[in-house]
């Protein structure tokens, strides 16, 4: 179950690449310690094994975009997927340049603050999920210094979620959910909750 960002609550197949280029001292996913080797047809053959009729898929990371993805995202668009790509953008890949052009294709790009995201990425993202803390000086550097309401080489289609940092720590936890709350309403965003910690989906 989809837990957060613009699809919550919709059935899905997670595939969750191995390995980050970023290493935030935040991050809750293990991406790592359970890796195995899969070919791309490996792959495709478990999600449809256990695909949900709305044959939707999040590919997930980890960063995907360390990995070749052409070949994958290319045999499950074939196989009639709906394919979700979550990145923190700062990495590109140009021969995916038309595969995700691909109405069914939806880039959820999640910037970490000091990180720019790739200029060519910015192009195909259609949502943007900002993890915040109540302690964050700022948002991510991509956002722009002074107005943060429009950020830089943002599309004219792009929506953007905030989504509270779990800090394994009740209080903390609140405060950043509080803080979250307050910059929503001072911007326009929308809060994205991780549900599926609450409903004790992981």
């Amino acid at each position: 179950m989809q837990g957060e960002g613009p699809d919550v609550g919709a059935p899905a197949v997670f595939v969750r690449l191995a390995g980050c280029n970023l290493h935030c001292s935040w991050c809750d996913t293990d991406h790592q310690t359970n890796a195995v080797e899969l070919t791309e047809e490996e792959v495709v053959f478990q999600v449809c094994k256990i695909a949900p009729p709305n044959k939707f898929v999040v590919i997930t990371g980890g960063e995907p975009f360390l990995q070749p993805l052409n070949k994958l995202l290319a045999f499950l668009l074939n196989r009639g997927f709906r394919v979700q790509l979550e990145t923190n953008g700062t990495l590109w890949q140009e021969e995916l340049r038309e595969l995700l052009k691909n109405p069914a294709v939806t880039v959820v790009c999640s910037p970490k603050d000091k990180h720019e995201i790739h200029n060519l990425l910015t192009w195909f993202v259609s949502f943007y999920k900002i993890v915040y803390g109540a302690d964050d000086a700022s948002i991510p550097k991509c956002f722009g210094a002074d107005d943060v309401s429009i950020p830089k080489c943002f599309g004219a289609c792009s929506q953007v979620f905030i989504q509270p940092r779990d800090d394994q720590d009740a209080e903390k936890n609140n405060k950043n959910l509080q803080a979250s709350i307050q910059l929503c309403l001072e911007k326009g965003w929308r809060l994205s909750l991780q549900t599926h910690k609450m409903l004790g989906l992981q």
